[in-house]
């Protein structure tokens, strides 16, 4: 007696651990919600609440977290899905009170209205369970499930006939919900056992469900349509139900793992992609979803991977994508990353002078002087009329020391723009180390004219005017000039101090220039000399005679 009354207490907390554990479940699943929601990301913020609807307990939380669903979809202004929800508000709870203060007011006219039509309909009679039937069936062929479900369950269960309830089974599937597919069917007197299917490895398990008519194609542009529209759970039954009828599906595979991805399982999503790449190594739509999730997840030798081999199979049409994640590396300061990236492109795609004229930038960073000299010359021979590509060949042949070459380009970039700023700086800043600081003072002046906030306009002018012996003109120009803020216009501007014997305010100049950059060596180099002329100054000022001393009291 004793052991039967025992397992009587055991039964009894497993019946009250169930919706425990599932009411534990809507509250973890809300919590998520509510983080996604203040984040901004209200489309998983509703997938989320979907889900924290559907696994509460009681219709009165059911009906708030759909709710906060429609709620989710309005921001996320999708009003189709918002009228959707609001309809399973009030199907699990039609007394549910919706506060305005909550919610705007265009939100709560509209639950408003959806109450209003969600109504329970008088008790139909046979001729209209017909043509409910028969409409109910036209709309799943358009796939307009939901309308079904709402039409049949509008209507009392005693009135609803095998057929009717076939048709809601149908519709729950298609709404990926197998298991009220599975209870409708055993509401209209149907238990389809026994049947198996292939299952795939990272999917949930599907109840025994007869195989629902359409072909591969039919579901998955289905579950592609859904996804457009966000709705992740159809979108993932339609993957399924493709895998049921071709396991060896890739399309399929990835279609899972984008809906995956859309409710924000990113692991799941990620191990359905590899299956989706493992079936077909070359399918691109796996390739370019797998390599911008390894870029997002900051994994550049993977999305290069990945990019590769995608842009093997279309040049034309993915090269595009190695170089932005070209850009991405470069911008995120991994030079050496961005170099390699670069040197694929350059060898896989048609080349283009913008992206050439990026790799050139890319190799001047890292000091590769002479390969940035080769692909600019390549760029050139494809635009060989670019101001830019001119000016930034010279450049690079000036660091070079060829200032011979150097002086020829940017004068050729000078006559395709002579209002070029950078190749007006470019050329002065050689004519000042040839000694013609008359000639660099005029390109500097036309460079300032153009482009009065140039620092390196500023800086090369008011050297030539230095160097010219104009030294009230060059201070005045770096006075009047919008900041002192660059590291080189500060030394400039010290040096400038210096040669008009002004020592203690060249000193401070050029400390403020070491403020900005520490490793300046030339403002280091001019700080010392500064110092010394200021202290050897000092010692030449005539000393003060000394005091007579004051006469002592008597």
């Amino acid at each position: 007696m004793r052991a039967v009354c025992l397992r009587f207490i055991l039964l009894g907390l497993v019946v009250l651990a169930t919706p425990c554990v599932a009411q534990t479940a809507s509250e973890a699943l809300e919590r998520e919600a509510r983080s996604s929601f203040k984040a901004g990301r209200f489309r998983e913020a509703a997938l989320k609440f979907q889900e924290s609807a559907a696994a509460a307990t009681d219709s009165d939380r059911k009906g708030r977290m759909e709710l906060q669903s429609a709620w989710s979809h309005y921001n996320d202004r999708n009003l189709k899905l918002s009228r959707e929800a609001l309809k399973r508000v009030f199907a699990a709870d039609p007394t549910i009170d919706i506060v305005p203060d909550f919610f705007s007011p265009e939100f709560v006219s509209l639950a408003e209205e959806m109450k209003r039509s969600a109504a329970a309909p008088p008790p139909a009679t046979e001729a209209d369970l017909k043509e409910l039937k028969r409409i109910a069936a036209e709309k799943l062929l358009d796939k307009m499930y939901n309308d079904v479900i709402y039409d049949l369950t509008s209507v009392p269960r005693e009135k609803l006939d095998g057929e009717s309830w076939e048709l809601l089974a149908r519709a729950y599937e298609m709404a990926g919900k197998p298991d009220a597919a599975a209870e409708a069917r055993r509401a209209g007197g149907r238990t389809d056992t026994g049947r198996t299917g292939t299952v795939p490895i990272y999917t949930p398990a599907l109840p025994s469900i007869p195989p629902a008519r359409g072909s591969v194609s039919d579901f998955l542009l289905s579950g592609r349509a859904a996804l457009e529209r966000g709705d992740a759970f159809q979108a993932q039954a339609g993957a399924n139900r493709a895998i049921e009828l071709d396991p060896n599906s890739s399309e399929a595979f990835r279609l899972l793992g984008d809906s995956f991805a859309l409710r924000g399982e990113r692991k799941l999503a990620e191990a359905n992609w590899q299956k989706s790449l493992q079936l077909d190594p070359k399918n691109p739509g796996t390739l370019a979803t797998l390599a911008d999730y390894f870029a997002g997840e900051k994994n550049p030798e993977k999305a290069l991977e990945l990019l590769t081999k995608l842009t093997e199979i279309d040049p034309a049409a993915y090269g595009h994508k190695l170089i932005e994640l070209g850009r991405d590396a470069r911008k995120a300061g991994d030079l050496p990353r961005a170099r390699q990236i670069y040197g694929v492109a350059a060898k896989m795609i048609p080349p283009e002078a913008g992206h050439l004229n990026e790799f050139a930038i890319v190799l001047v960073l890292v000091n590769d002087l002479d390969g940035a000299l080769v692909v600019l010359q390549a760029a050139l021979n494809r635009q060989p009329s670019s101001a830019v590509l001119l000016c930034n060949y010279a450049t690079v042949l000036g660091r070079k020391g060829k200032t011979a070459e150097a002086d020829a380009e940017f004068r050729k970039a000078l006559a395709v723009d002579q209002d070029y700023v950078p190749a007006l700086n470019g050329l002065g800043n050689l004519l000042i180390q040839a000694g013609k600081y008359q000639e660099a003072e005029q390109l500097f002046a036309r460079a300032f004219q153009k482009s009065s906030g140039n620092a390196d306009a500023t800086l090369g002018m008011a050297r030539a005017l230095r160097l010219s012996g104009k030294l009230r003109e060059a201070a005045a120009l770096l006075e009047k000039g919008p900041s002192l803020e660059d590291a080189d216009v500060l030394n400039e501007a010290g040096a400038i101090a210096y040669d008009r014997g002004l020592f203690s305010d060249a000193v401070s100049l050029f400390e403020r220039a070491l403020w900005k950059k520490p490793d300046h060596q030339l403002a280091k180099s001019n700080r010392e000399k500064a110092w010394r002329a200021a202290d050897f100054l000092k010692g030449l000022e005539p000393q003060k005679p000394p005091q007579p001393a004051s006469k002592p009291a008597s």
